[in-house]
């Protein structure tokens, strides 16, 4: 390569790292739980609620609902101003309007003001910028999809244990509203201010190495728009695989403590170690399976998670009071999983569809974690108070994976032909 393509190639390095850090910064809107107790008191405080009107932690939930609910529409929207306007004025808006979400937080009075700001404001712009990352770093890393997919999936998925702790930590020396605030300003900092340093990939440059990666997964050899993605019937395995993953794993992340407590008999502060499990594993999967992807094939990654999982959600399903470590051993093997699914899936879009349109699509499959992420806790919660004990759903969530399974393998067996 002459001069040109060495100095893109210095480049594309650092707009990975920070992209990988404006994605640990949009982290702190996965722990809600840290924030919405002292929310819920600083409202009483401010309103002057007590008894059957005070809030609480659990009649604030929907504001996290409405967050998770806002994901797959801020990436379609941030991936329709990314083909449009690029990533540095995406980034910029988005971040703008993350840190006043995060203010608008820290000043609410009425509740209404948190739905504005973390549920509406937050959870679109954590998710423009999340798209916007992922797939403009995928289009710099032609070669190494896999690789940057997991980083910058892993990064996010990682924030969660850093901002739990520093969340707690300020929120109880320098109050929530004081807390929000440093956050916001983090916000402005990092997203902000390090826009300026993002830009998108020329198609030259995407060209020259987008040759070397290509055949072993099966590359797209046109860019599919949205619409023509629609029409094609690995759209729907993609989608139905994504269902498939999200339904088994979140149904697994939103109740992780209670399964802890009422199936293991495990105390809430244990408990809350099965949580930092789940997170680092599937952080940890997100980093390495990736680029094991870029060699292996993403397809033979999905089937062998889909396999594993199996075997992790049996042992969970066998577990009882004297068999913690059978459980904590599922659980981690379901994190794993989960985390590799996820940061195989940005490479996997890009090669099955093409990297000029990838903004949109990957918001458009995300719709699929949206889905699975509502049936998978839903289904998990009902069973729980039907018959007093999860053991059922397992079984279900075990049929999902082998779901899954089938899907990979036909897909696999289309591609081939193809």
């Amino acid at each position: 390569m002459d001069n040109s393509s060495n100095t893109f190639l210095k480049k594309r390095w650092i707009i990975l790292i920070i992209s990988c850090f404006m994605n640990l910064c949009i982290g702190v809107v996965l722990t809600w739980s840290v924030f919405a107790a002292p929310l819920a008191e600083r409202l009483n405080q401010v309103n002057g609620l007590t008894g059957e009107t005070a809030f609480t932690a659990g009649s604030l939930v929907l504001v996290f609902s409405l967050t998770n609910f806002m994901s797959p529409f801020g990436m379609v929207l941030g991936g329709r101003f990314n083909d449009r306007i690029g990533p540095r004025k995406v980034l910029l808006c988005a971040g703008f309007f993350y840190a006043a979400g995060l203010w608008i937080c820290g000043s609410a009075t009425q509740v209404e003001h948190i739905y504005l700001g973390y549920g509406l404001l937050a959870g679109l712009s954590v998710n423009a910028i999340y798209g916007t990352n992922i797939n403009n770093c995928v289009k710099w890393f032609p070669d190494k999809a896999g690789l940057v997919g997991g980083l910058t999936t892993a990064s996010y998925g990682l924030s969660s244990v850093i901002f739990s702790f520093l969340g707690n930590y300020f929120t109880l020396h320098v109050g929530i509203q004081m807390t929000f605030y440093l956050w916001a300003m983090l916000a402005i900092a990092v997203i902000c201010f390090g826009s300026f340093f993002v830009s998108g990939c020329s198609e030259t440059f995407y060209q020259q190495l987008g040759e070397m990666g290509s055949e072993k997964h099966d590359a797209a050899t046109v860019n599919y728009n949205w619409r023509q993605m629609l029409k094609t019937g690995r759209f729907y395995g993609i989608f139905l695989m994504c269902i498939c993953s999200s339904f088994f794993a979140l149904m697994v992340f939103s109740q992780a403590s209670s399964l802890a407590q009422n199936m293991i008999g495990m105390s809430a502060t244990v408990a809350a170690l099965t949580v930092s499990l789940l997170s680092l594993c599937n952080g940890f999967a997100r980093m390495i399976i990736g680029a094991i992807s870029d060699r292996w094939g993403r397809l033979n990654v999905y089937i062998g998670a889909y396999a594993v999982a199996i075997l992790g959600i049996f042992l969970v399903y066998c577990s009882d009071s004297s068999k913690a470590a059978v459980f904590l051993l599922g659980m981690g093997m379901i994190g794993f999983c989960y985390g590799a699914m996820v940061g195989v899936l940005p490479g996997f879009v890009t090669d099955q569809f093409g990297p000029k349109h990838n903004s949109v699509n990957f918001g458009i499959i995300n719709l699929a974690f949206a889905l699975g992420g509502y049936l998978g806790p839903m289904v998990l919660a009902a069973t729980y108070a039907h018959y007093g004990m999860y053991q059922p759903v397992f079984l279900l969530a075990m049929l999902f994976c082998a779901a899954g399974i089938i899907l990979s393998l036909l897909m696999k067996i289309k591609l081939a032909v193809k």
